[in-house]
């Protein structure tokens, strides 16, 4: 890929002005839009424009806060893990986020038997780096996802680790569609494929090697974002007002 790739967030303020496109340039262009399949810097940085994951983090730490998770909770021995969802979200497709949608992201990533892993060059390598190994090997973090009810899910695990919050909502592990995973199949976050999550920008247009444009989630859960903000393109590359280094544009 020669030069540099442009990557446009197409976004309507809301404030009855004319829709505004910010484009920045890129030293390249995202490997997958497909969660778990990355361990790229690009493809997280787009990534999280489009995808929510199940906590955040406080803007400039890495204190974890409420993200599509709105609260979590241990057991006693650290080894069970449960995440109550907030209520309400929708995909960018119209579909509902629920626990059960959870853990169909989950063990797309965990099990490497998984029949809705179609792509056989899809590796998910980051899994077994921040959890052990895949479902099956001996290292394996994760024991066991429960759905408890329809915006409750549970993880076992195999040992205590405190840190399982923040590593499961960092920015590789975006919480997409099962929907729009199921029609695309093979071709889900290609720039032939879709890219859906219930972040504050869907996917409008990805063309190889020339630019992605996202445009403004008019249905986004979080009340009157996203905002207009981002780079300004040029060699310059200077801040607008708003931006934040962890990549996030609200």
């Amino acid at each position: 890929m020669k030069g540099k790739v442009l990557l446009g967030l197409a976004v309507a303020l809301g404030l009855g002005l004319a829709q505004k496109t910010l484009v920045f340039g890129a030293n390249g262009e995202p490997v997958s839009l497909e969660p778990g399949n990355i361990t790229d810097g690009i493809s997280i940085y787009v990534q999280r424009q489009i995808y929510d994951t199940l906590v955040d983090f406080k803007p400039g730490s890495t204190e974890v806060t409420a993200g599509l998770a709105t609260s979590w909770f241990s057991s006693q021995d650290g080894k069970v893990w449960t995440f109550r969802l907030r209520q309400g979200v929708k995909f960018q497709d119209g579909t509902e986020l629920t626990a059960e949608a959870v853990k169909f992201n989950v063990e797309r990533w965990w099990d490497p038997k998984n029949p809705t892993r179609i792509d056989a060059a899809a590796r998910y390598e980051i899994w077994p780096e921040l959890f052990g190994g895949f479902k099956g090997e001996e290292g394996s973090l994760l024991k066991e996802i429960q759905v408890v009810d329809k915006y409750t899910i549970r993880f076992v695990l195999t040992q205590p680790f405190p840190a399982f919050p923040a590593a499961i909502g960092s920015g590789y592990f975006g919480i997409a569609s099962p929907s729009a995973i199921r029609k695309d199949g093979a071709r889900y976050g290609s720039p032939t494929g879709s890219a859906v999550g219930t972040g504050p920008f869907r996917l409008v247009e990805w063309r190889p090697g020339e630019q992605i444009v996202l445009g403004r989630n008019p249905t986004y859960w979080k009340a009157g974002l996203p905002r207009w903000t981002g780079w300004s393109s040029g060699s310059s590359r200077t801040p607008l007002p708003g931006w934040r280094p962890e990549g996030r544009h609200h």
